[in-house]
Order: C-alpha cells, then structure tokens, then sequence
C-alpha cells in the first residue's frame, strides 16, 4: 500500500513538472514569434518584393513624384514649341543666309514628331523651332496624348525632335531640343500661329540683308528700311526667295496624311482660311 502511494506521488510529481515545462516552452515560443515579427517591421523598408521595393518605401516615393504629375487643361488645344538649344553656336558655320540642309532637316524632324502625336492638327517649322497644335475632343471619346500630362509631353516630344533631326542632319554634335507646352482657348490658336510665322518674316528679310550688308549698316534699320537697302542694291525680298525663305513651313493634317505648306504667308485671314475649322 505504500509502495503505491510512493508511485503515485512520483507521478503526479513528474506530470507536474511536464505541465511546467509545457508552460514555460509555450511562453518562450510566444515571446519567440514577437520578436519575429518586431525584426520583420524593422527589416521590411530594406527588403524586396518580387523586382520592386517593398510597398510602404516605393508608395513613399512615389508619392513625392505624384506631386509633380501635372497636367494640362482638357477639351482644349495644346500648343507645344520644341526649340533648339543652343543652335546660334550649332548653325555659326551654316551656308547664310540659309542653310537648306538645315531647313530640309528641321521640316522632316518635325513631321516625324507630328507623326508620333495623337491629335495632332497644325505645325509650323522656322529656324530652329517647331510649333505643333494638338487636340482632344474631335468626339466626346477622345483622348488627349498622353493624357495631357505635362511631364510626358515636354519629355517625348523634346526627345523625338532631338533624335529625328539628328537623323536626317547627321553630324559630330548631337544637339538637342527643349520643348514647353500650354493649352490656348480655340479662339487664339491662329494667333498662336500668326505669332510664329511673323517671327520668321523678321527674321528671314534681316538674314538676307546681312548676306548683303554690314551689322553697323542695319543698326537699327525697320521693317521698310530694310526693304529699301535691299532694292537700292536690284535686290527684292518677296521675289528673290523661295516660299519656304519667306514664309517658312506648315504642317497640316488631312485624311491623306500630313501635307506640307511652303507657300501660306503670315496673315490672320490665309491661315484662318487654310485651318480654322480644324479648332472649331
């Protein structure tokens, strides 16, 4: 009878120290699992999901970029201007007072960007710039490129000009273009135009006078006096130049594709004309 009770007790003493043992495991395992996971929160901004940062470091990130995602007003037309930087150094050795490879290049660089453009209407190449007109609401579906966003627009259309040009001008400098962009109420998109082509009107007669005359002679020389210094010498700036000389170059959109214009002079009714309805 003792002997059992002897038994007993050793039992009920060893399944007493199991129960402990079980307890202190099970609180060990548990402190075990919250340092798991204290050192996964602390690890996680430096791990990797998949390619990308983990979500919480990359939606920081981009959450600063988002902050400059602008974008243009809509259901409106979008004039862009790509301009050559720094051209006065690139063109100092050109044929003058104009370089008809240069021209040829600038023509085709631009109708390659005009190409790349949803929407595109009407473009215009002088110089070393190029304007371009775009819209997004020839129906109610209609997108706008890129979906008007600021960014994209002045990186692509930059980017297409530099390479193109460079392509039909081959040479050691590579230049490039910048590129800006703004939305225009309807009503002045001619104007816009108008603006541009006058520029170049001033432009091309001061070029020509400077093949034939001193910069001390043409200081400060307007409109008709240069005129007048050109016919004293049998010279006639509307009759001596080719259309693209004068009037430098429009790309127009159509059904057959994009039409190139030599020969529209700067005026508000010829453009308003040619088109005016394609803003309406």
């Amino acid at each position: 009878m003792k002997s059992n009770i002897e038994l007993i007790l050793v039992l009920v003493t060893i399944a007493g120290i199991l129960f402990l043992y079980c307890l202190f495991f099970i609180g060990e395992m548990k402190r075990l699992d919250l340092k798991i996971k204290d050192l996964t929160k602390k690890l996680l901004p430096f791990t990797k999901k998949g390619n990308n940062m983990s979500d919480s470091l990359g939606d920081r990130i981009k959450g600063y970029e988002k902050t400059f995602n602008y974008k243009y007003v809509k259901k409106a037309p979008l004039m862009i201007r790509v301009d050559g930087k720094a051209f006065h150094t690139f063109t100092k050795n050109m044929e003058k007072p104009f370089d008809h490879n240069m021209m040829s290049a600038m023509v085709q660089a631009a109708l390659t960007t005009a190409s790349n453009m949803q929407g595109f209407k009407v473009g215009y190449v002088q110089s070393d710039e190029a304007t371009f007109c775009l819209t997004d609401y020839d129906t109610i579906e209609t997108q706008g490129w890129f979906d008007y966003k600021l960014n994209k627009i002045v990186s692509i259309s930059a980017a297409t000009m530099s390479v193109a040009f460079n392509k039909h001008y081959p040479n050691p400098y590579s230049p490039v273009f910048d590129s800006r962009g703004f939305t225009i109420p309807k009503e002045d998109v001619i104007n816009a135009f108008l603006w541009r082509a006058k520029d170049w009107e001033r432009n091309s007669l001061q070029m020509y006078c400077r093949a034939h005359y001193s910069h001390r002679e043409l200081h400060q020389k307007n409109f008709y006096q240069q005129h007048e210094m050109l016919h004293q010498k049998g010279l006639n700036w509307a009759t001596d130049l080719t259309n693209q000389e004068k009037n430098g170059t429009f790309l127009i959109n159509s059904e057959e594709g994009i039409i190139v214009c030599h020969d529209l002079e700067p005026k508000f009714e010829t453009l308003n004309n040619k088109f005016g309805h394609m803003f309406e």
